[in-house]
This record gives C-alpha cells, structure tokens and sequence, in this order.
C-alpha cells in the first residue's frame, strides 16, 4: 500500500500526497489490466476501445482499469487525472513508446512494463504523463 509520505513542494514546504488516501495498485493488477485493455482493443479492432475509452477518461479510468477498479491520478496533486491528461497518457505517450518499441526492438516496453515493480509502480508512460494508478473499487465493474 503507498504510504503518507511527505513529499516537498517546488518552494521546498511540505506536502502530504493526497493520492496516499487510496492503496497503490499491485504489480499484478497493473498486468491484468493491460491484458484486458490489449484484448479489448483488439476484439474491438480498435474503434470500440477508443469509443469506450472517451467515456471512461472521464472518470481517470481506461476501459481495462475501470473493469476491475483502478483509478489513474495525477502524481504530484494527487487530483483525478483530467480526460486531457489520459488522452495524452494513453494515446500521445503510450503511442510514443510503441514507436520506440519498433526501433528498440521492444526493448522500450518491457523497460516500461518492469518498472511496475519499483516502489511506486509508475511505468515509463506514468512518469512521462505524470500520473499514478491505484485501486478505488467504487469504480470497478468486476469485484474482486
């Protein structure tokens, strides 16, 4: 679970993260995730993901994380990510990386898949979206 940590703020005063209000999402349950989001896009051949996906940015969520309950929040504030800020997560970065994966062999995504296991789980396209995910079940459409 992410911990209350005090993080300091540009003018080098304290502040509490307020995304530590929800437990940090698991390695695991950021794998499941990406699975269903992979197979929704592909059953659906894109058009029905991205469709899904501008109804559920709405709400800081991708089609895979909304089905079993995690949110994306913006790292530094804590704030739910706006729907400007997932579309550029989820479509400017993450498209970004799948170039570089092209030229990199993969090497890229499996870096970017890897750093789920740091402390605070944020993949490559976190980092560059500022972002974080973590479980809030009240989203989820499968319980677990």
């Amino acid at each position: 679970m992410f911990t209350n940590k005090i993080d300091k703020s540009p003018d080098n005063t304290p502040r509490r993260n307020s995304h530590s209000d929800y437990p940090l999402t698991t390695p695991a349950y950021r794998l499941i995730s990406y699975v269903l989001d992979s197979f929704l896009t592909g059953i659906t051949l894109f058009i029905g993901w991205i469709i899904w996906s501008f109804f559920t940015w709405k709400e800081s969520t991708t089609p895979g994380h909304k089905l079993i309950g995690q949110k994306i929040l913006v790292y530094k504030t804590g704030e739910p990510a706006s729907w400007l800020r997932m579309f550029i997560r989820e479509m400017v970065v993450k498209l970004l990386l799948s170039f570089l994966a092209f030229y990199t062999f993969g090497l890229s995504l499996l870096i970017d898949g890897l750093l789920v296991f740091k402390n605070d789980r944020r993949t490559i396209h976190d980092i560059l979206a500022g972002t974080i995910v973590v479980d809030d079940q009240n989203l989820a459409i499968l319980r677990r």
